[in-house]
């Protein structure tokens, strides 16, 4: 129920404000990171059917559900500042298109990290961790392996690139003027958008306590973890737990 207030609240506070610019610009970043990871675990399900075939529906429904705890905390931590620098009422025109090819640019990271944790996961098993970081010391075997099995999706990947760094360059260019609304209200929205990512980033909603790291997701068994487990929250989790997790205990 206070879930549901806050968000009421929130949603007033957006409505107040009256500007339809912002607004659709930090939905779309929300769902973004919200439907993105939802759709890799579904092509894990696709992808490894043997894996995770004796998942019941339910299970799946689980896993989803406990995932988005996960998915939440890093629409905080790598969409954050994007969603905080955009919802800044500063008129400024350039401002406003390099904070609009940032959020992009943060939005291409994310899914290509999701992607390639999907990718990975079929030699290893598991999340990618903090070995991403083996990648830049064996940049040609990787790209030698890459584009050997996988041709077409690395040349997929290639032009969805450009494409999107197109799309956003053309986006970008013809970023509409904002509207600033009452100083009240635009403090209100921002104390309500800062509260939800420090929230989602602890995994505070739909919870009474805090995540257990990557272990909540195991609690189970280990194909229900795969699926619930969100690749890029693994790695942050493991580079650096203390400084992004400092409440959560290895």
């Amino acid at each position: 129920m206070k879930t549901v207030l806050f968000f009421l609240l929130w949603g007033w506070a957006s409505w107040k404000r009256g500007d339809w610019v912002r607004n659709k610009q930090t939905v779309f970043i929300l769902l973004f990171f919200l439907i993105v990871p939802q759709l890799i675990r579904l092509l894990f399900l696709v992808c490894y059917p043997g894996t995770f075939s004796a998942l019941t529906l339910a299970d799946i429904l689980q896993a989803g559900r406990i995932g988005l705890l996960y998915d939440l905390s890093m629409l905080a931590l790598v969409g954050g500042l994007g969603l905080l620098l955009i919802n800044i009422p500063v008129k400024n025109t350039v401002y406003r298109k390099g904070v609009t090819f940032f959020c992009a640019l943060s939005l291409e990271f994310y899914a290509f990290m999701l992607v390639a944790d999907l990718v990975y996961f079929r030699y290893v098993q598991r999340h990618i961790g903090p070995d991403i970081f083996n990648f830049f010391f064996s940049i040609p075997l990787v790209l030698d392996v890459a584009f050997k099995s996988y041709p077409w999706v690395c040349l997929g990947i290639v032009i969805l690139s450009v494409v999107m760094l197109y799309a956003v360059g053309q986006y970008t260019q013809k970023v509409k003027p904002i509207r600033r609304g009452g100083w009240v209200y635009e403090f209100l929205f921002l104390a309500f958008l800062g509260f939800f990512l420090w929230y989602a980033e602890r995994g505070y909603f739909f919870t009474a306590h805090p995540m257990m790291g990557p272990r909540l997701a195991y609690m189970k068994n280990l194909e229900h973890g795969h699926l619930t487990l969100n690749g890029v929250f693994n790695i942050f989790y493991h580079i650096m737990p203390q400084h992004y997790f400092s409440h959560v205990k290895m």
